[in-house]
């Protein structure tokens, strides 16, 4: 079908739902209330809607019944009002961080109970995995950040949180240990415990604050009457290379044209993956 489209604007919010892999952000975000380095505090900021479209900031939980064991042999057990204890003095848990492809990753926070001044959450991190595919390529392990709840500490109920800078843009393919060879790769978040097996330590799960992102514009344009300094160009770009728009039969896009009910409904049905009823 032949496309076009003269509100423009409304570009970003398509693109945000259909995402190149590989790309990020060009322009840095900024949240309110956030520092970088790791074993902060609570960030500052709190977005009201969880499941917001677009690239405003979002939450996402994971709880702690997500987690599965990965030493100590034990998983978590319940101790009412969605908290989960250690029944191990010292064991491992973790679980997938499953956003999709692009997304940009400005803070993990953990939520733990701790009032126990000889145990503590010792290691919770965000980390990413590389697989390989054979001998001469090594799997890769990259670490965004860790905090804990400190030694002698009892802080109650608390968040800790990581906030990687730059942000994390989650890819399911990349080259991470740059042997110049890239390989799928998944994305975890993980704590320990140390010292106890009962419910002065607690865990309730991990928020992940992050944002959709449009792909980085390519350095050589799709369509001949959208250059690369034209305003729309990056959101024009990244919805051909996800096949949502393919522009005219003469190859051009056309920006300033207006857009019929009909293309309006392939542009949404592409970017959305509809209707599959069964």
């Amino acid at each position: 079908m032949n496309m076009s489209w003269r509100n423009v604007s409304l570009l970003s919010v398509l693109v945000a739902g259909a995402i190149a892999p590989g790309g990020g952000d060009t322009e840095a975000q900024s949240v309110a209330g956030f520092s970088t380095g790791a074993g902060l505090e609570a960030p500052a900021l709190d977005p009201g809607a969880p499941e917001a479209f677009g690239n405003e900031l979002q939450w996402t939980v994971i709880h702690a019944s997500q987690f599965t064991h990965w030493y100590g042999g034990s998983n978590l057990e319940n101790t009412g009002n969605g908290y989960m204890k250690p029944t191990i003095a010292a064991g491992g848990w973790w679980a997938q961080v499953d956003l999709p492809a692009g997304s940009s990753v400005e803070a993990v926070c953990f939520l733990v109970y701790d009032n126990n001044d000889n145990a503590l959450w010792a290691w919770m991190e965000f980390a990413a995995h590389e697989s390989s595919y054979d001998d001469a390529t090594a799997p890769k392990t990259e670490a965004f950040g860790f905090t804990n709840t400190g030694g002698a500490a009892t802080p109650g109920y608390t968040r800790k949180c990581i906030t990687p800078d730059p942000p994390v843009v989650i890819r399911s393919w990349a080259d991470l240990n740059d042997d110049g060879t890239s390989h799928y790769v998944a994305y975890k978040v993980s704590v320990e415990s140390q010292g106890a097996a009962d419910s002065t330590l607690r865990f309730f799960g991990v928020q992940l604050l992050w944002r959709h992102t449009i792909s980085a514009a390519p350095g050589v344009q799709t369509f001949p009457d959208v250059a690369p300094g034209y305003w729309a160009f990056q959101a024009i770009e990244a919805l051909a290379a996800a096949g949502i728009t393919t522009g005219f039969p003469d190859g051009e896009f056309k920006p300033t044209n207006p857009v019929t009910r009909a293309q309006m409904a392939t542009f949404l049905a592409r970017a959305l993956g509809l209707h599959h009823p069964y």
